[in-house]
């Protein structure tokens, strides 16, 4: 799936492939983590590009999963930098 997809660090590439063949971007895991929750937690080189594609195309950064987090919320929790900086200011 696209979030499995992101999770493993996938190229934007193969994430647009992905979209074309219908995988839905707020689609949510069983905790409730979307595609920008996965990414958050990424810590691969270009994972800020990742997320910036993602929020070009309509990602919403506001959705919480079921700890109440946002995507920012857990990529702080998680300690990453990059990511929370790619999401802070939305």
């Amino acid at each position: 799936t696209l979030l499995l997809s992101a999770r493993r660090g996938t190229s934007v590439r193969t994430l647009e492939r992905l979209l074309e063949f219908g995988a839905a971007f707020d689609a949510r895991d069983a905790r409730g983590n979307t595609l920008l929750h996965y990414l958050a937690e990424n810590r691969e080189d270009g994972v800020a590009e990742r997320i910036a594609w993602a929020l070009e195309r309509g990602a919403d950064p506001t959705l919480r999963n079921d700890r109440d987090e946002t995507a920012l919320d857990h990529a702080r929790r998680q300690r990453n930098e990059t990511a929370a900086n790619a999401l802070e200011g939305l």
